[in-house]
């Protein structure tokens, strides 16, 4: 199990993801400290699909501090049921 919290648009929010595949991709990116790429997940978990190539293509261009405003998304937090954490942004 891992769950992201966040602030959105000025309101608490999180997220929890239980599909073992994608906590795994979690875990690994936690491990690794890729925080756009665990934001990237965020914001497509929690804004949906349709946003994904919005999403991958900005990101080659924008750094994790401007996709963070442009989304609204602020204190972005993902941790594990094991205990690993880890600050996004």
């Amino acid at each position: 199990m891992a769950e992201f919290s966040f602030i959105h648009f000025g309101y608490l929010g999180s997220l929890n993801v239980s599909d073992p595949n994608l906590v795994n991709k979690i875990q690994e990116h936690i491990k690794l400290g890729q925080r756009l790429e665990l934001f990237s997940m965020l914001v497509v978990l929690l804004l949906g699909e349709s946003v994904r190539n919005r999403v991958d293509n900005s990101s080659a261009d924008c750094t994790l501090m401007e996709l963070k405003e442009f989304y609204e998304l602020n204190n972005s937090t993902v941790s594990l049921s094991t205990g690993e954490k880890l600050q996004i942004v």
